[in-house]
C-alpha cells in the first residue's frame, strides 16, 4: 500500500441524477467497496450540462485524495464536439475500471437481423437516447462506419427517453435502436425488441447467447463505453497510489465479478499512466470519427 491515509470523509462526484448511468457505476463501487472491506464513500450527484457540472465541481475540489469522480466517454466527446472546455489532461487520471458493451435491437415485426440493415442500401433512420456525440450515438456511427454503410444515407435521432426511443422503433419511425447490452437486455426479457447485434468481440450469454458480435462481421475494434475514476488536478502522487490499489483490489474480488456479470460489463483495469495512454489513443480516434460523421 501507498501509506497514505485519507485525513477526512470520501466523497464520489457522480454526474446524472440517482439512477442515471454514472449512478449506477458509482453505488456499484461503493457497494463493491463495502463487501470488500474497503473504505466507506459518500456519492454526491451533480447532474445537469452533459455532466460538465459534476466535472466542474471535481475539478474545483481540493486536491487532497478525498474527493474523486467517475468519468466516461463524454469527458473526451462534449470537448471534441465543442460543447465543453473540460479536457482529460485537467484531471488527475486514477484508473480505467469497467468497458460497457453496446446493444443494437430492432422492432419485433418480421424477420430482422444486423446482415439484412445493414445489406439494404436504402436511408438508415437510427434511434438512441440523448445527444450526438454519447456513446449510443458514436456506438451506431462507428458500427456502419467500420462496415461501409454510406453515412450519406443515416438519420441519426436523439430522443429524451428509452420511452420515445421505444414508440418510435414500433411505429416504424426509426429502424434501429442502440443503448447499453443491460438496458437492451431489460427490453428483450419485455418482448419489446430483438438483438441484432452486440458491440464486442465475443458473443454476451442469457439474452444474448444467439445473437452476433460486430466481430462476427469483420469489426475488430468495436466501440464500447467505458467507466472510470479520475481526480482533480494535482493530486499528491501518495493519495493517487492510494486510490488506484483500493480499485486494483476490488476489481480482483468475486463480488466484483458478479456486478460485471449483472451488468453485461466487462472488467478492464488500467492504471494512471496506462490509463493516460488509452485516453489519447481514444480521443483520437474519436476525434477522427466525429470528423467522418461531420463530411456527412
Amino acid at each position: 500500500m501507498s501509506g497514505w491515509q485519507p485525513a477526512g470523509p470520501l466523497r464520489l462526484i457522480v454526474g446524472s441524477r440517482p439512477g442515471g448511468a454514472n449512478d449506477v457505476f458509482g453505488r456499484m463501487l461503493v457497494e463493491g467497496l463495502r463487501e470488500a472491506g474497503g473504505p466507506e464513500i459518500t456519492i454526491v450527484n451533480i447532474p445537469g450540462d452533459e455532466m460538465a457540472k459534476a466535472w466542474q465541481a471535481l475539478r474545483d475540489a481540493a486536491p487532497d485524495g478525498c474527493t474523486i469522480g467517475t468519468s466516461s466517454n463524454v469527458l473526451l466527446t462534449s470537448f471534441l464536439a465543442g460543447k465543453s472546455t473540460l479536457h482529460y489532461s485537467a484531471y488527475t487520471s486514477i484508473a480505467l475500471l469497467v468497458e460497457e458493451t453496446m446493444a443494437f435491437a430492432m422492432a419485433v415485426r418480421g424477420a430482422a437481423d444486423w446482415s439484412g440493415l445493414l445489406q439494404s442500401g436504402r436511408s438508415l433512420r437510427a434511434g438512441f437516447i440523448g445527444q450526438p456525440g454519447n456513446a449510443r450515438h458514436l456506438a451506431l456511427a462507428t458500427a456502419l462506419l467500420a462496415q461501409g454503410y454510406d453515412m450519406a444515407q443515416v438519420e441519426f435521432r436523439g430522443c429524451e427517453t428509452e420511452e420515445e426511443c421505444m414508440r418510435e422503433l414500433t411505429a416504424g419511425q426509426t429502424d434501429v435502436y442502440c443503448n447499453t447490452a443491460s438496458a437492451v437486455a431489460a427490453l428483450v426479457r419485455a418482448g419489446t425488441v430483438l438483438p441484432v447485434a452486440v458491440s464486442a468481440k465475443n458473443r454476451l450469454p442469457e439474452v444474448y447467447k444467439d445473437t452476433p458480435c460486430l466481430a462476427e462481421f469483420g469489426v475488430s475494434e468495436p466501440f464500447t463505453a467505458w467507466r472510470a475514476i479520475i481526480g482533480p488536478p494535482g493530486m499528491p502522487e501518495a493519495a493517487v497510489a492510494y486510490w488506484v490499489e483500493t480499485f486494483r483490489a476490488l476489481s480482483a474480488t468475486p463480488a466484483w465479478a458478479r456486478l460485471m456479470e449483472e451488468h453485461h460489463w466487462n472488467s478492464r483495469f488500467l492504471a494512471t499512466r496506462e490509463f493516460d495512454g488509452f485516453l489519447d489513443t481514444l480521443s483520437a480516434d474519436l476525434e477522427r470519427c466525429l470528423a467522418a460523421i461531420a463530411a456527412h
